[in-house]
C-alpha cells in the first residue's frame, strides 16, 4: 500500500474527528442552554445538571461551565427580605420623632432611632453562597467516543504512513 493514501487517509480522519469535538462542544453547550433556560422559568434543573456532568466526563470536548443566576438571584432576594427589619421599628421611630418641628431634624431623629434599636440580624450568615450556583464541568482530554476513536485511528493510520515510507527507505538503502 502506497503511504500517501495512508496520510490521506488520516487526514480524513483526523478531520472527522475534529467535527466530532466541535458537535459534542456543541451538545454540552445546548445542554447548557437548556438548563439556565429551566433555571429562568423556575423549574429545577437537578435532572439536567446530573445528565451535562454525565456528557461532559465521558466527551472529549465537554467542558462547560454553568451559572445558575436566575435561582442565585431568587435566593439572595429571598435571603434579603427575610433579613429585613420588620416595619414596627420604622414606624415606632417615626412615632417618636413626630414632635419634631422641622422635617431635617425629624429624619435625623429618625435614622438615629433605627440605628440604635436595629439588632443585628446575621445577615451574611442568611445571605446564599454564590459559588454553590456555579458549575464546573470538566472533560477528559481523552475518551474512546467517537471523536476520541477518530483521532485514534488518525494518529494509527499516520504512523501506519510513516512505517511504510521508512520500510521503503530502508530495503533501498539495502
Amino acid at each position: 500500500m502506497k503511504a500517501r493514501y495512508l496520510f490521506i487517509a488520516a487526514a480524513v480522519t483526523l478531520a472527522a474527528g475534529v467535527w466530532q469535538l466541535a458537535g459534542n462542544a456543541r451538545q454540552a453547550s445546548l445542554m447548557r442552554d437548556q438548563i439556565l433556560a429551566k433555571d429562568q422559568a423556575s423549574q429545577d434543573p437537578t435532572a439536567d445538571l446530573a445528565a451535562l456532568k454525565l456528557f461532559s466526563s465521558t466527551h472529549m470536548s465537554a467542558a462547560t461551565r454553568v451559572e445558575l443566576t436566575a435561582s442565585y438571584q431568587r435566593d439572595l432576594t429571598a435571603a434579603e427580605t427575610a433579613a429585613q427589619p420588620s416595619g414596627q421599628i420604622y414606624a415606632s421611630a417615626q412615632k417618636a420623632c413626630a414632635s419634631k418641628a422641622d422635617s431635617i431634624t425629624q429624619a435625623r431623629c429618625v435614622t438615629d432611632y433605627v440605628s440604635k434599636n436595629l439588632k443585628p440580624t446575621g445577615i451574611s450568615a442568611v445571605m446564599p453562597d454564590q459559588a454553590k450556583y456555579v458549575y464546573d464541568f470538566k472533560s477528559p482530554v481523552w475518551t474512546p467516543d467517537a471523536a476520541g476513536a477518530l483521532m485514534l485511528g488518525s494518529a494509527g493510520l499516520f504512523g501506519l504512513g510513516l512505517f511504510t515510507v521508512l520500510r521503503r527507505k530502508q530495503r533501498r538503502i539495502l
